[in-house]
Order: structure tokens, then sequence, then C-alpha cells
């Protein structure tokens, strides 16, 4: 890997064995925040194509030179990003799979009728979910999400991020107050 100073940017190059994995727009975005908190003279990434068989290039713009503890600290977070990346598509999997559950329990029309009170009106039906068993059930969920997440973000390979994904479990019934 080496990055190469341009005076106001600097170009990374790196072997495809340690290339981070770009699938979609939030890893991209992952990344460029990770670079980004290297150092406050960063002002933009952008991925400039491939040098040579299969090596991406990265362009960083810069307000000042970089500091050898930023051009340091640049290096690990691509050396890092294919597990911090990994991570990050955990994250959404356990997002989408806590909709996915919630909403099998609790349909959306549902929510917003319980949030909305409609159920509270005189003369109405009793359904079997208020407002305050909503909240709480929607509480819940979050809490495993983001107890999950915190997990996911702890963790020191991709095996162990595997084993909390699958390890997640969310309310199989609504929460009542």
């Amino acid at each position: 890997m080496q990055l190469i100073n341009n005076e106001l940017s600097y170009e990374l190059i790196y072997d495809p064995t340690d290339a981070p994995v770009i699938t979609d727009f939030a890893n991209w975005q992952f990344l460029v925040q990770a670079l980004k908190a290297c150092s406050p003279s960063i002002t933009e990434v952008s991925q400039l194509g491939i040098y040579g068989p299969d090596y991406p290039r990265f362009s960083l713009t810069v307000s000042t030179a970089l500091t050898s503890d930023e051009v340091a600290a640049v290096l690990v977070a691509f050396q890092n990003f294919p597990l911090n990346g990994y991570k990050s598509q955990a994250i959404a999997q356990v997002s989408a799979l806590s909709f996915i559950k919630r909403q099998a329990l609790i349909p959306d029309y549902q929510v917003i009728n319980a949030l909305g009170e409609v159920y509270d009106m005189p003369g109405s039906l009793k359904p079997p979910l208020y407002k305050t068993d909503c909240l709480a059930t929607i509480a819940a969920f979050r809490a495993v999400y983001y107890n999950t997440v915190t997990a996911i973000n702890a963790a020191a390979d991709q095996a162990s991020v595997d084993t909390i994904v699958a390890g997640v479990q969310f309310p199989t019934a609504i929460v009542t107050q």
C-alpha cells in the first residue's frame, strides 16, 4: 500500500488483496467518514478508478499537508475497512430484520392507528394494541437493535460479527404496559 503526496492531495494505491470492498453508497460514506476522522485537513475523498490490473486508486484532497501520524491513521483506516465494511453490512442487515420482525408483530397501520390514538376514541372497538403497548414494543425493538450495533462495533473479526448477528433475539410478543 502506498500513500503518495502530491502537495495538496494524496493518492492511495494498494494491492487488491488489501482492497476495501465498496458494495454500495453506504459503504462508500462509511469509508469517507473513517478517512475524514483521521485528519481535519482532509476535505474530500474520491475514487480515481483502477491503476494497473485491479489496483484501486483513491485521492484525498487536503487543506494542509498530513502529519506522519495522520498518514499512519489513513493507512490503518484503509487496512481496517474490509472489517468495518462487513460490520456496516451486518448492521444494515440487523436493521432490516428489526423492521421485518416488528411489522410481522405489529403492522404499520396498527402502529399509526395506535400512535394516533384512533383506538382510544369513544365507541371504537378495543383492539389488542394501545399507544403505550405500541411504544413499549417499539422501544424493545430499538433496545435490541442498539445493543446489537454496540456489540457488532466492538467485534474483532468477521466470525464474531456473524455470531452476534445469528444470536439476535427480537421480541416475539407485544410488550404490554
